[in-house]
Protein backbone atom coordinates (compact mmCIF):
# COMPACT_ATOMS: atom_id res chain seq x y z
CA UNK A 1 0.00 0.00 0.00
CA UNK A 2 1.42 3.42 -1.22
CA UNK A 3 2.36 6.21 1.29
CA UNK A 4 1.76 9.32 1.63
CA UNK A 5 2.15 11.67 -1.38
CA UNK A 6 6.05 11.79 -2.27
CA UNK A 7 7.75 15.67 -1.93
CA UNK A 8 9.96 17.05 -4.40
CA UNK A 9 12.89 15.75 -2.03
CA UNK A 10 11.72 12.51 -2.62
CA UNK A 11 11.38 12.68 -5.94
CA UNK A 12 15.24 13.93 -6.18
CA UNK A 13 16.18 10.72 -4.48
CA UNK A 14 14.36 8.61 -6.60
CA UNK A 15 15.65 10.42 -9.59
CA UNK A 16 19.44 10.03 -7.99
CA UNK A 17 18.69 6.56 -7.75
CA UNK A 18 17.11 5.80 -10.98
CA UNK A 19 20.16 7.42 -12.82
CA UNK A 20 22.69 5.34 -10.73
CA UNK A 21 24.72 2.17 -12.74
CA UNK A 22 21.86 -0.34 -12.93
CA UNK A 23 19.55 1.43 -11.25
CA UNK A 24 20.72 0.45 -8.04
CA UNK A 25 21.92 2.75 -5.07
CA UNK A 26 23.82 3.37 -1.77
CA UNK A 27 24.36 5.76 0.78
CA UNK A 28 27.45 7.01 0.42
CA UNK A 29 26.89 7.01 -3.28
CA UNK A 30 24.39 9.74 -3.03
CA UNK A 31 25.37 11.32 -0.14
CA UNK A 32 27.65 14.03 -2.05
CA UNK A 33 24.51 15.07 -4.19
CA UNK A 34 22.30 15.74 -0.92
CA UNK A 35 22.27 18.95 1.03
CA UNK A 36 22.61 16.12 4.23
CA UNK A 37 24.95 13.88 5.16
CA UNK A 38 25.13 10.16 4.90
CA UNK A 39 23.00 8.96 8.12
CA UNK A 40 20.10 11.34 6.95
CA UNK A 41 20.29 10.08 3.95
CA UNK A 42 20.19 6.53 5.06
CA UNK A 43 16.88 7.48 7.14
CA UNK A 44 15.63 9.18 3.83
CA UNK A 45 16.03 6.45 2.22
CA UNK A 46 14.64 3.84 4.86
CA UNK A 47 11.60 6.27 5.47
CA UNK A 48 10.79 5.83 1.06
CA UNK A 49 10.81 1.98 1.95
CA UNK A 50 8.61 2.43 4.25
CA UNK A 51 6.74 4.63 1.59
CA UNK A 52 6.87 2.14 -0.82
CA UNK A 53 8.98 3.88 -3.31
CA UNK A 54 11.84 1.83 -2.99
CA UNK A 55 12.69 -1.36 -2.11
CA UNK A 56 16.52 -2.61 -0.60
CA UNK A 57 18.79 -5.37 -0.12
CA UNK A 58 21.52 -5.86 1.99
CA UNK A 59 24.89 -6.91 0.49
CA UNK A 60 27.37 -8.02 3.27
CA UNK A 61 26.51 -4.63 5.96
CA UNK A 62 25.48 -2.11 2.92
CA UNK A 63 21.71 -1.36 2.01
CA UNK A 64 21.64 -1.29 -1.73
CA UNK A 65 18.31 0.28 -3.03
CA UNK A 66 16.16 0.22 -5.96
CA UNK A 67 12.79 1.71 -7.40
CA UNK A 68 9.49 -0.12 -6.50
CA UNK A 69 7.06 0.11 -9.77
CA UNK A 70 5.01 2.74 -7.64
CA UNK A 71 8.74 4.64 -7.37
CA UNK A 72 8.86 4.50 -11.07
CA UNK A 73 5.13 5.40 -11.34
CA UNK A 74 5.87 8.38 -9.07
CA UNK A 75 8.92 9.57 -11.29
CA UNK A 76 7.15 8.90 -14.71
CA UNK A 77 4.64 11.76 -13.16
CA UNK A 78 7.52 13.92 -11.83
CA UNK A 79 8.66 14.28 -15.40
Amino acid sequence: MPGPEPSDADEKLLRLVNTQEGGFATAPELEPNMSVGEKQTRNRLDAMVDDGLLKYRRVGSTKVYWLTDHGEEVLARSV
